[in-house]
Formats: structure tokens, sequence, C-alpha cells
């Protein structure tokens, strides 16, 4: 501040009233300091900046960007990229401007993108989950829309029941941005069939080898029958004839519509049972009722089987290999004796007289254990 005196004296020396004037100068505008709420903020997040401004006749200020944008303190900003504000401000005197700036640093949001192997699945049925990004050091929270959770990058994840779930993911930045993504009905879990079935019976023969499968699965449209022998089946209830002796299991899978499955198994016996019947009369005769001596049974090996007669001196009057074990018992042919000396009368044998026989067998069962049996025929007219 200066005060200037003004003396007038004019030419004859005269002096006139001192006048003086005190001039005020201000200090020029300035900025005192620029803050802001935060120099850090998450991709069109809000910050506050405040400017403090002192000097020039002490405001009302005037506060410019430079782009020309007029602002009060503080004004708010929402950016998209991180830059250096730059601020000019003035006082209505028409001092200099002054001018600082403050830079504001802008985190992106993090990418969220992220798949599924499957959409179906039939439940329980495990799904696994992508997030696409390359990013590692985020935070990521899953909710599968069945009451589960995760927190890993990529999970897997078992839907334990049938419906259609929506999924979300939440990605954080270490900083705290947070990108959200749902995806309606992304997943949908398909009920499994309850596969299911009885045999009847469970032990089976060689003479009884039929097997009757009743099935009693549920939500299923396709069967698939394995038997356990190389024999398969998609009928709904099938029957079986086992050929051989053995332990065999029997497999069902049922299948839905959506090629959702379920298997089961059963055990089934199929027993030798060996027996042996022989008759104790036959007469040859060519009635064709009861002509021919012939053995039949249960379990016998056809390739093992030996089988002589003997008339009352010791002569053999018939001897055979061949048990055929589809033949009636009562038939006559292969195996047969028909009650001639060598066996066959095509060949012009004689019969044998009248009287009684004896005849031994040595046979195999299909566990090749070896039986030997003997007994009376008596040929009669």
């Amino acid at each position: 501040t200066t005060t200037y005196t003004l003396t007038v004296t004019d030419n004859n020396g005269c002096v006139g009233n001192i006048t003086s004037v005190t001039v005020k100068v201000h200090p020029p505008v300035s900025i005192a300091s620029i803050t802001t709420s935060t120099d850090t903020v998450c991709q069109t997040d809000e910050a506050k900046i405040f400017v403090d401004v002192v000097g020039g006749n002490g405001g009302p200020y005037v506060l410019n960007l430079n782009d020309g944008t007029t602002v009060g303190s503080p004004f708010t900003i929402r950016p998209s990229f991180t830059q250096t504000y730059v601020i000019n401000a003035t006082d209505m005197c028409g001092s200099p401007a002054a001018t600082d700036s403050i830079r504001i640093t802008v985190i992106p949001y993090p990418e969220n993108n992220f798949i599924s192997d499957i959409r179906e699945v039939c439940a329980p049925g495990l799904v696994s989950f992508t997030e696409l990004s390359d990013d590692t050091e985020n935070l990521y929270t899953w909710n599968f829309g069945d009451g589960g959770f995760a927190n890993i990058k990529n999970p897997k994840h078992q839907f334990n029941n049938e419906g259609v779930y929506t999924v979300s993911l939440t990605v954080t930045t270490p900083f705290g941005c947070k990108t959200s993504k749902t995806v309606p009905d992304m997943i949908i879990a398909h009920p499994k069939p309850i596969a299911s079935f009885i045999v009847e019976p469970e032990v089976v023969t060689m003479m009884a080898s039929e097997v009757k499968f009743t099935n009693y699965s549920q939500y299923a449209s396709q069967y698939f029958w394995h038997f356990g022998d190389g024999d398969s089946s998609i009928f709904v209830h099938p029957r079986h004839h086992y050929k051989t002796i053995g332990e065999y299991e029997a497999m069902l899978i049922a299948v839905t519509n959506h090629n959702c499955r379920d298997t089961t198994w059963r055990t089934i016996l199929v027993e030798n049972i060996v027996s042996m019947y022989a008759p104790e009369t036959f007469s040859p005769n060519g009635d064709g009722i009861n002509d021919c001596f012939r053995l039949c049974g249960n379990g016998i090996d056809p390739h093992y089987f030996k089988l002589s007669v003997y008339d009352r001196w010791g002569n053999r009057v018939y001897y055979t290999e061949n048990f055929d074990v589809n033949a009636e018992c009562d038939s006559c042919g292969e195996g047969s004796w028909d009650g001639t000396n060598n066996g066959d009368k095509s060949l012009g044998d004689r019969y044998m007289p009248v009287g009684l026989y004896k005849w031994y067998c040595e046979y195999k069962d299909l566990n090749n254990t070896t039986y030997k049996k003997s007994g009376n025929i008596r040929l009669i007219r």
C-alpha cells in the first residue's frame, strides 16, 4: 500500500492545500492448494476437487478448466481415463490468472466374460466354468443359483438337483473396481432316471434256463440290457435263455430323452443239475410206442458219453457214444438201442430175444466230472 501526496505551488510562490491519496495494492491471485476426495477412482466413478484461491481482491474468484468450463469449488468429475485437470483462477478485478493442476488416476473396470463347458447336465452333474480374461490378480465371486458359491477364477460346480439355474459372477480388482455379470437360465439340470429290475428266477438250470426280466425303472424312455453272456436286448421286459452254466451279471442301462442314464445289475446263477433217466422196459415191435431204449438226462456233456448193453451171457449187443441232448426219452434214432444185436435193424441186424439185459454207461457233466452208472432193461414184445 502506498500514500501519494500532492502539493500545488503557483508562480508567486503561493502554496495551495496539500492533498494526499493512499493506493492499496492487492497481492496477485494465487491458488493456495488443490485437493481431491480421492486421486484414484474406478472408471466413471465420482471424485470431488477442492480449489483454495487467495490474493486479488479477496474474491469472488472465477475458476475455469482448460476447455473453458467454469466450475466452482468443490466440483465433481467422473473421468473415464487418467488425466490432469488444469485450473485457471481469476478475480473480478482482472488480475492476472493463477494456474495449477491435479492428476486423477483412473482404474478401468475388470473384464467379466465367462462360459461353461456344457449347458445341459444330468443331475447330479459337474459343470466347469471359465472366465476368459487374462487377469490373474482379481477377486472372483461366483453364484451358481442353487445356493452354491465359489471364489476362484475357473471353478467346477456340481448341480445336485434338477432345475434351471441363473449364474452370476462379480470380478473385483485389487483397488476395488467391480464388474458383475448375470446369465439367466445358463444351466439346465435334467433328472436322472432310476434303473431298477427283478429277475425270475434268479437261479436256473440248463434244462430250464429261461429268465424273465421285469423292468421297474422310472423316468426312462430307452432301455439297454446286457445279459452277461454277450447277448443284449432293447425290449422293456425281455426274456433270455442262458446256454452255459455259470454266474452272470445282468446289467440294465435306463436312458431318458435327455440322454441321462442310470445303471443297475443283478446276478443270475445257471446251475448244472445232473440227472440220468433210464427206462426199465421197452418193446421193439414197430408200433411206434416205446420201440427203443434210450438214456436221457440233464447236464450231460454230449461230447463224452459211452453206453454199452450186454445180454445175460456177457455179450455186448449194443454200443454208442452218441448222446442227443434234444431227443425225447422214448424216441428212436442215433443214441438209442432198437433191440437188435448191433443196434440198427435197417442194416439187417436181427432182433434180440425177449429177456433181461444189462446196461453200463460212463459220461461226464458240463463241469467235466465223470459218472458211471448201470442198470437193467427188459425187452418185451
